[in-house]
């Protein structure tokens, strides 16, 4: 008797356990995992992730796409309270920091994106991306009194922000053990209060020059 083909739902379904199980490796491992590791993990036949994924970048692609549109979810929610910009990034860094393999995944992006991945996938990803920023703009902009373009631009750059800072936090960690703490201390300062603090100076000038009469 032939094997039925899945529905949608299934489909979803199975998608879901791979991604699932390719962040457990993610966490465990820091680096992308394979297909074979993959399917270890899930409990499932190699040819079972190769309909969903197969290659490094396609695993890598959608490891990113799933944590940044969660991260997307979890904000939306924390929009009608924002009542200022130190309310944002005290909000912002939080759940940035929640989302440890976001920030790593992000980090790695440049380097894994733009070698084999075709272009069409990279296209659709960045576009998925832009409509989820763009529906996240689309509910903080009438709560911070700003038209939609200026929003869409203000959380781009904040996410520009986030992963600059990581980046060069990160890069620094091998330095941790080598530099005297004071001085550690200094080049180098803390990820979560520079976040927070950097968010808020970047929203109060972004905001003066959207209201200047404000």
């Amino acid at each position: 008797m032939p094997r039925l083909a899945l529905t949608e739902e299934e489909k979803h379904q199975r998608r879901q356990q791979l991604l699932c199980a390719a962040h457990q490796l993610f966490r465990e491992q820091q680096e992308i995992p394979t297909v074979a590791a993959i399917a270890e993990r899930a409990e499932v036949g190699k040819g079972t992730v190769y309909l969903s994924f197969r290659t490094k970048e396609q695993i890598f692609i959608a490891l990113l796409s799933d944590s940044f549109l969660g991260f997307i979810n979890e904000l939306k929610p924390l929009f009608p309270a924002i009542d200022s910009p130190a309310t944002f990034a005290s909000y912002y860094t939080k759940h940035v920091l929640a989302q440890h393999d976001l920030l790593q995944l992000a980090a790695m992006a440049n380097t894994i994106l733009e070698t084999n991945l075709p272009q069409e996938t990279l296209l659709a990803f960045k576009q998925q991306l832009a409509q989820a920023v763009g529906a996240c703009a689309a509910l903080l902009a009438p709560v911070i009194q700003v038209p939609l373009p200026a929003c869409q631009l203000l959380l781009t750059r904040t996410w520009s922000l986030t992963v600059g800072l990581y980046q060069s936090s990160s890069q620094s960690w091998q330095l941790q053990h080598v530099l005297p703490p004071e001085i550690y201390q200094q080049l180098f300062p803390d990820y979560a209060t520079e976040l927070e603090q950097s968010v808020r100076q970047l929203w109060l000038g972004f905001l003066a020059e959207q209201r200047p009469n404000q």
